[in-house]
């Protein structure tokens, strides 16, 4: 684990979810990838295996099966050239509060207090949706209606998800959603579009509908000449006579 990386303890998660140790550290883990419901955590058993200080990698496995068990987190498993990786998220929908009414997607088990100042909030951002969102056809939501929220650089990476999703049929249907999951692109590339634009090819090019973290390994890949996105110096020296400021990524051109 970076010493840049941190992970975040809430306190419902300890009175309400009744953990703590290590079956803590790995739900808030896996909960800080996909508490926004569309995104998982793909990283390496060996990754989690550090940050609960596991002598082994049964161990990870031990603790994430009680976590499954609990019903707290999901596990998807995706076979790619034969070898098998397992994605895992937060169980939003299903969570099972010791006794507690279980919240709604979009909520957190908070205080009574809290949970009056999320529905006042998520009423105010359903009206917002409402006023920038328009229906295609009559039951479609136009995600590309309002796109004040992607920067220039990120743009045409982003408009090249957006494309993705269409075709696959699993169009956002919420700007709220839209936002979320551009956000964590964002953040998963460590706010570097060479990095956002492999994370958006290589999801495309598994046919996930999901973004999703990239491993240290994958980071050092796609910065390297050895990525499959690279492009030669010379060549993008070439295409950058009209201004110095412009970086290549795989033909696109990010000022």
């Amino acid at each position: 684990m970076k010493n840049e990386n941190y992970i975040t303890i809430q306190g419902w998660m300890i009175n309400k979810l009744g953990l703590s140790g290590n079956e803590l550290l790995c739900y808030a883990l896996i909960y800080g990838f996909s508490q926004d419901g569309e995104s998982c955590f793909c990283g390496s058993r060996k990754y989690i295996s550090e940050l609960i200080g596991a002598k082994s990698l049964n161990t990870v496995d031990k603790y994430l099966d009680i976590l499954i068990g609990k019903q707290l987190i999901e596990k998807r498993s995706c076979v790619n050239n034969g070898v098998i990786s397992n994605y895992y998220k937060a169980n939003l929908g299903n969570q099972f509060f010791l006794g507690c009414t279980p919240p709604s997607k979009n909520e957190y088990p908070l205080s009574k207090n809290e949970h009056n100042n999320i529905n006042i909030d998520n009423v105010k951002e359903k009206e917002i949706d409402k006023s920038i969102s328009k229906k295609k056809g009559g039951n479609a939501f136009n995600i590309r209606e309002d796109l004040s929220y992607v920067t220039e650089e990120y743009a045409d990476i982003w408009n090249e998800w957006l494309d993705y999703k269409d075709e696959i049929k699993k169009q956002y249907k919420t700007q709220r959603g839209a936002k979320s999951q551009y956000k964590s692109l964002v953040k998963y590339a460590n706010n570097n579009p060479i990095l956002a634009n492999a994370i958006v090819k290589n999801s495309i090019e598994h046919s996930w509908d999901g973004i999703f973290a990239l491993t240290d390994k994958q980071v050092d890949l796609f910065l390297s000449p050895k990525s499959p996105y690279y492009i030669d110096k010379n060549d993008e020296q070439q295409t950058n006579k009209q201004s110095s400021e412009q970086v290549i990524i795989n033909g696109q051109i990010y000022r």
